[in-house]
């Protein structure tokens, strides 16, 4: 699990990143933001003046109740019955700093000045999972009351949470679901104060390989994971309840719990489904298939064996996993065709050297019972559509695309190139297609115009009455003679005179 400190670095499509915590800036409660100005050495003023200003502020966030659209899912899932054994249920918020946004023992935080409060700031999550089984529940169901009710319970022997003057007025009116559990349940079952920040955590997940499916966009989630393994073969609820003035409540906490049968609890959400009793591991699972019905269990019913006018063949393909569905043909005429899955009951021979560019080009048709197989033709449907709907793949492979085409481009243009310019251009292999027919192309051009430049007849000036050496630049037909014979260009004897050109 990384640090609490968040980077910058961004995920790639399908990983995952745990954090231990995300603490928000400040918790939520109320807080007076105190301003003190004093003007020095004004003059006509005797002592300096002072001026302090006070302002309330609340910071709210949930605490009695919780939206549903916080909840991004639950697991095992609402209502599931299913193989849950060895699992711990969670729940996965959408608000990353949510079990950290309040503090769980608000009271003695209030009573503490500004530093010791900076100084004492562990954030402990004040949210936590309680799962209870079927026999434990002994009539306990949720209760829909006012937060004044929460808090001053009519039964004296139901302990409340101590909130003290934390709690607006207004807050008290709103209405919130509650339940009370047995003392003696709940330190049995309730996690320490100090493995609550072992039960939350917080994931940056890379949300681009995901199916749309209101998933955040941004891909942060606080996780709250319950302390208390399912039970097989029973119903199992789970609650998350705040655990805001409930500290020393806790097992081990140091709170007096003497004379209440009860603790009361503002419930956020919950949740129940059935743990199916295992039959065995999956060594044992397999070993007792043969039991179960063996090959079998891979076959659809067959109800021709019975009928003797069905023929034998047919009943072979039938017993090695296929069935027949129902099969429009394209000019609307009404069909059966054959259809199996990829699990079977006979071994199969895997064809790995054959590419299909269609569904249809993966139609088969059975001479002997004059149906069509859509196996492949569905696999292939399939597997395009799966791999389209994940945005990664489509994307890559859109880039595949027009990488290939552009490729196919450039080397049909060589093909072009070599085809009418023939070997005056030679080509080299080694290189890219473009690359190589720009290489081609300036040798080509390079060649030609040496070729050209021998055929261009060369002028030679008039003779002038001027002398030369009066001439900047000029040079005497013995200084040419001199540059060609070096094998120097000639442009590079000459020489403007200095004299000349300031007279």
């Amino acid at each position: 699990m990384s640090s609490n400190q968040v980077t910058d670095d961004s995920l790639e499509p399908g990983q995952i990143e745990f954090y231990s915590a995300c603490y928000p800036p400040v918790q939520s409660g109320n807080y007076r933001l105190v301003v003190d100005q004093t003007l020095k050495n004004i003059k006509g003023e005797k002592t300096d003046p002072a001026f302090n200003r006070n302002q309330e502020l609340v910071l709210s966030s949930p605490r009695f109740t919780l939206d549903a659209s916080t909840v991004q899912m639950v697991y095992p899932p609402a209502n599931a019955e299913g193989n849950f054994l060895q699992t711990l249920p969670n729940i996965v918020l959408t608000r990353r700093t949510l079990p950290w946004e309040r503090a769980i023992d608000p009271v003695n935080i209030g009573n503490q000045s500004s530093a010791e409060i900076d100084a004492s700031q562990d954030h402990m999550p004040w949210l936590t999972l309680l799962t209870l089984y079927e026999a434990e529940l002994n009539g306990l169901k949720p209760k829909q009351m006012t937060v004044a009710e929460l808090l001053n319970p009519s039964d004296s022997s139901v302990l409340p949470p101590n909130l003290g003057n934390t709690v607006t007025d207004e807050e008290k009116k709103t209405l919130c679901l509650t339940i009370d559990v047995d003392i003696s349940l709940f330190e049995s079952i309730a996690p320490k104060a100090e493995e609550l920040g072992y039960l939350n955590h917080v994931r940056e997940v890379n949300t681009d390989g995901k199916e749309v499916l209101g998933i955040d966009e941004q891909g942060w989630y606080s996780v709250s994971v319950g302390n208390r393994m399912s039970k097989p073969g029973s119903k199992n609820s789970v609650y998350l309840i705040s655990l805001e003035g409930h500290k020393s409540h806790l097992p081990e906490g140091g709170g007096d719990l003497s004379g209440y049968s009860k603790i009361r609890f503002a419930m956020l959400a919950s949740w129940s489904f059935i743990a199916e009793q295992t039959p065995g591991d999956f060594i044992g699972l397999l070993q007792a298939l043969p039991d179960r019905g063996g090959i079998e269990l891979m076959q659809m019913p067959n109800r021709t064996q019975q009928s003797g006018d069905v023929p034998a063949k047919v009943n072979e393909i039938l017993k090695i996993g296929y069935t027949t569905l129902d099969f429009q043909l394209r000019d609307g005429e009404q069909s059966n065709a054959w259809y199996r899955g990829p699990m079977v009951a006979a071994p199969t021979q895997r064809e790995t050297s054959i590419s299909y560019s269609t569904s249809d080009q993966a139609i088969r048709y059975d001479q002997i019972s004059g149906l069509f197989d859509l196996s492949y033709a569905a696999a292939w449907q399939i597997g395009r559509l799966l791999g389209l709907s994940d945005a990664t793949f489509a994307k890559q492979y859109f880039d595949w695309r027009i990488a290939s085409y552009t490729q196919m481009d450039a080397a049909s243009e060589s093909l072009v190139v070599a085809k009418h310019l023939g070997s005056t251009v030679p080509l080299d292999a080694s290189l890219e297609p473009r690359q190589s027919i720009d290489k081609g192309a300036a040798q080509f051009l390079s060649k030609s115009m040496v070729n050209v430049a021998a055929d261009i007849p060369t002028v030679s000036s008039k003779q002038k009455a001027t002398k030369s050496s009066a001439l900047p630049g000029v040079l005497s037909d013995k200084e040419i003679d001199q540059q060609i014979a070096s094998g120097r260009p000639t442009v590079l004897a000459l020489k403007p005179n200095v004299t000349d050109l300031t007279e």
